[in-house]
């Protein structure tokens, strides 16, 4: 009786898988059709060949995939492994050719594919209004995510309000570090994301935010480390994206045409259709829901028309515009960076000034930096003289502290001083900008203070007894310009505690970018500028006020 329960079991099964590939054979077909299309054109010197061409007459395809993402793309003893490897290796078989796999990051890996380095991008890109000007995204999707924050069981967070004030962890250049920069958060960056759940895991970081699947497999889910998973715990997700295959836009999507974005599309659907992508998500410990609902819409003829093989819009996620409007200078900013890459094969991007909400935090960045720059040379000249009257005090008591205090200040390194006010402040006071800023604007001032002060205490033990404060200042003004461009250089420093200058407004724009290079270029000529004007402006303030 069993072995017949057996027996009908396999040809039910039988019947199923052939009923499918029946359904899906016009599909691949049509991709049989183009394959051979593209042979015909091969070694043919008088043939332009576009990239689905070159891929299949080199019998290479060059697919950019993560290493370090569990579940997705793992790189571990030179074996690929994954969700996404396993589909990247059923389109190479369908296609016919070998997959090269090409080691990518969120913050490359747009750039090796509009520089030639890879022919599709695979790797965990969720389909972004943003992105989709520069790449076009394969559609239908082959996944979708939102993005957790996962902490301590005992942290009390509730949303991304819950989040202003608190250092986060996250991955560079992910689309919703935009969401948690905006809602005032203190953003720790990190290129890899077994490095930052590393990080979480020794006490580097309280609060981690990421793609959900990735936290699920890594920290919170069933298959994760005992010691994380039963210390930690998702608090909320947001922003459901899509994710897409992406090739470039030569390589596009369109009807009709033999190109790569056109088979791919195709193989998709019949992988939607087949269930192979539910079965390769099952056997990764995947969620599968997204999945199973493709499965039945492209299952479903209202999606997908096998007549013309055009499908059907209303059956495709959207892209998410994270940016929001565009500023006004962007299609100029955008031209720009065309030219850039065109002609001087510069690939860099001006995020800060196409996107309303990125030229915000820039401009809020640069008008902060400004005051505390102004700042820092206030409190600099005050501490200065403050100090120079504690070392000139009446009483030896005071004398002898001044002395502590200038040594302790001067030889110690800004940047400890910096994490020292901090640490201790707030111990007992709950972090905010207005603290961080404050904390900041006092240990440089400190720290440049006490040489001021010390210089101009030497130079009144060579002036008369009864010189005023003001022939001291005067005398000294050589050293006390020294002391304030100093503090000014030291001035972007303060962004390693959380002071939302310039520094950190790119730092933030740049973790959901993932264009780095233009940040600190735009920083290093913003500070010199800002400390070349204080050069020259100090140099005319002491030579109109120097002793005659």
């Amino acid at each position: 009786m069993k072995i017949m329960r057996l027996l009908c079991l396999v040809v039910l099964m039988q019947i199923f898988h052939f009923n499918v590939r029946a359904e899906t054979v016009p599909v691949m077909q049509e991709v049989a059709a183009h394959i051979n299309s593209a042979k015909s054109k091969c070694g043919l010197a008088n043939v332009k060949q576009d990239t689905f061409t070159q891929v299949i007459c080199s019998g290479r395809f060059d697919i950019g995939v993560r290493v370090n993402y569990s579940e997705f793309g793992v790189l571990a003893d030179g074996v690929h492994t994954g969700f996404e490897i396993d589909l990247a290796r059923r389109i190479s078989r369908d296609l016919g050719v070998s997959p090269v796999f090409v080691p990518v990051s969120p913050a490359n890996r747009i750039a090796l594919l509009l520089e030639g380095k890879v022919d599709l991008i695979l790797a965990t890109m969720g389909h972004i209004a943003s992105r989709a000007k520069v790449i076009e995204f394969i559609e239908p999707h082959y996944y979708a995510a939102g993005f957790a924050v996962v902490a301590a069981r005992d942290n009390q967070l509730t949303g991304l309000n819950s989040l202003s004030g608190k250092s986060i962890c996250v991955p560079l250049g992910s689309y919703s570090n935009a969401e948690i920069a905006a809602a005032g958060a203190k953003l720790i960056l990190f290129d890899r994301p077994d490095r930052m759940i590393g990080a979480l895991k020794l006490g580097a970081c309280s609060i981690i935010a990421h793609d959900e699947p990735l936290l699920y497999a890594g920290v919170t889910g069933p298959n994760a480390p005992r010691e994380l998973r039963e210390k930690f715990e998702q608090k909320f997700s947001y922003s459901t994206v899509p994710w897409g295959m992406a090739v470039r836009l030569s390589d596009g999507e369109t009807v009709g045409e033999e190109t790569l974005g056109v088979v791919l599309r195709l193989l998709l659907i019949h992988y939607h259709k087949s269930g192979f992508l539910v079965e390769a998500a099952n056997q990764h410990g995947i969620k599968t829901e997204f999945l199973v609902e493709q499965n039945r819409l492209w299952n479903d003829t209202s999606c997908f028309y096998p007549s013309s093989y055009e499908i059907n819009p209303s059956c495709v996620l959207a892209a998410v515009d994270l940016e929001g409007p565009a500023t006004s200078i962007a299609p100029l900013v955008i031209e720009l960076q065309k030219w850039l890459q065109s002609v001087a094969q510069l690939n860099i991007t001006f995020p800060m000034l196409t996107s309303q909400a990125s030229a915000k935090l820039f401009g809020t960045g640069l008008a902060v930096s400004l005051t505390f720059v102004m700042a820092t040379i206030l409190a600099t000249l005050f501490l200065s003289g403050l100090f120079f009257l504690l070392l000139n005090a009446r009483y030896k008591f005071f004398r002898l502290l001044g002395r502590l205090l200038t040594t302790a200040l001067m030889n110690s390194p800004v940047i400890l001083l910096l994490v020292l006010g901090y640490l201790v402040v707030t111990s007992f006071l709950p972090y905010n900008y207005w603290l961080a800023g404050t904390v900041g604007l006092l240990m440089i001032g400190l720290n440049n203070g006490s040489t001021g002060g010390v210089a101009l205490a030497e130079i009144a033990q060579t002036m008369p007894a009864e010189s005023r404060f003001s022939e001291v200042v005067a005398h000294g003004g050589v050293q006390l310009r020294a002391c304030v461009i100093n503090a000014v250089k030291a001035s972007p420093v303060a962004a390693f505690i959380g002071v939302p200058d310039v520094l950190t407004a790119l730092v933030h724009i740049s973790s959901f970018t993932g264009e780095r290079s233009t940040t600190f270029l735009i920083v290093t000529i913003f500070y010199i500028l800002v400390v070349q004007a204080v050069v020259i402006g100090s140099s005319f303030i002491i030579n109109r006020r120097a002793p005659r």
